[in-house]
């Protein structure tokens, strides 16, 4: 998870970690800091404040027009990262350097044929329907260590040097959606260290990534990053930024298609910070999203974001909770390649762009806002019944979203 915390930190890796493929790229210089945490606890409660109630109603008279499967399901295997025998992989910074991703696979996940992401988002037979991601697109706004082949006029990024390794945030974050949408086309939007920029000025360039990144033809806007409340005054006083992100939302005059889903991260509290756990009392935007509908400001974009749980399905000590945007918010799990190999909010949010992306290929006459209530209605209930504070809906059910119709239970 990428973190926007006060706008001027020098760049730091927040992750727990212990692709490529047929992939395009766009970059620009940006700093967003990795997530400097948000922390806290709290029991669940069920959600009654700005949330509307489980309602399956609202998906069952979509267009389920089914789009073209992929033809190609007998070679998946070779179509995913994890068989990528041609670039070095580093689980993190401080870990053993492989020669390629399918060493690793190798070595750390031995007994199974297809990384842990495929496995626990139940891809694997989704696939064999066809339902592969083909023709779909997703974009990635994230950190990348890629120094080659890239166009300074137009951001894409058209060659990847087999001399860079798999060794960065977002390269990791694509390496999970790649696990559950193996056919998905990518495109990532690079963001580096660069110092002293107004809360604006990175705003600004988020905007024009997400908006480059729409106009190269993505659907899905994964982003694990977050603007974290302000951590520099004793009484944690936000209100200075929400202000200012209110400002901005209101003056844009970009409107992004309906097609689109942004999708993010729900954020850690790996290094303290935050005292809290919740995600509206942690992240700028989701509280500034939430204050807005409270005054009936309309959002210019379909957003959800996505915490994580652990083996057993429980809610991991590091990750915020749903709060008051329950009515947004689902978990899922948050490893790379093996179990146990890694944590953070930043791997279970490319499981849910991956999903989408299937959905997507399936049912092509579906908007995002479609396909962000399919996601949340035919979610695994956890915690107390219902929508609830920790969970929001619960969690990601791939299996369950690709058949919506006559497969949901209230």
């Amino acid at each position: 998870m990428v973190n926007f915390m006060q706008f001027i930190q020098p760049f730091k890796s927040y992750s727990k970690f212990k692709s490529y493929s047929k992939w395009s790229f766009l970059w620009h210089p940006i700093l967003i800091t990795y997530l400097a945490s948000c922390g806290g606890g709290g029991g669940s409660s069920p959600v009654t404040t700005n949330n509307p109630p489980y309602d399956a109603s609202v998906i069952t008279d979509l267009d389920y027009t089914l789009g073209t499967p992929s033809t190609n399901t007998d070679n998946i295997a070779s179509l995913l990262s994890s068989n990528d025998e041609t670039r070095e992989f580093q689980l993190d910074n401080s870990s053993p350097v492989y020669s390629s991703p399918s060493a690793a696979h190798s070595a750390l996940n031995a007994g199974f044929d297809y990384p842990i992401a495929a496995r626990d988002t139940n891809a694997i037979e989704v696939w064999q329907d066809g339902w592969t991601g083909l023709g779909q697109t997703i974009g990635f706004i994230d950190k990348f260590d890629v120094d080659s082949g890239f166009d300074n006029e137009t951001g894409l990024i058209t060659v990847i040097s087999e001399n860079d390794a798999i060794n960065s945030h977002g390269e990791r974050v694509a390496f999970v959606a790649n696990s559950v949408a193996p056919e998905a086309d990518f495109i990532w939007y690079n963001v580096i260290e660069r110092t002293g920029l107004s809360f604006e000025e990175r705003f600004n360039l988020v905007e024009n990534a997400s908006i480059a990144l729409e106009n190269a033809g993505a659907l899905i806007i994964n982003n694990s990053w977050n603007v974290l409340r302000n951590e520099a005054t004793a009484d944690y006083s936000w209100e200075s930024n929400i202000t200012a992100l209110q400002n901005l939302l209101a003056n844009q005059d970009h409107i992004y298609s309906d097609e689109m889903l942004f999708i993010y991260s729900g954020g850690n509290i790996f290094e303290g910070g935050c005292p809290f756990k919740k995600i509206d009392e942690c992240d700028v935007t989701a509280k500034t999203i939430y204050e807005n509908r409270i005054l009936g400001i309309a959002d210019n974009r379909v957003r959800m974001w996505v915490g994580s749980v652990d083996e057993q399905n429980l809610i991991t000590s590091y990750s915020m909770e749903a709060g008051k945007m329950a009515n947004d918010f689902l978990v899922a799990p948050d490893d790379i390649l093996s179990a146990g190999d890694a944590e953070g909010t930043s791997l279970a949010a490319p499981r849910v762009s991956g999903a989408a992306a299937l959905l997507n290929q399936k049912f092509p006459n579906l908007d995002g806002n479609d396909i962000k209530n399919i996601l949340l209605q035919t979610a695994d209930d956890l915690g107390q019944e219902g929508i609830d504070d920790i969970y929001g809906y619960g969690l990601l059910d791939l299996s369950n979203a690709i058949s919506p119709i006559g497969s949901l239970t209230e």
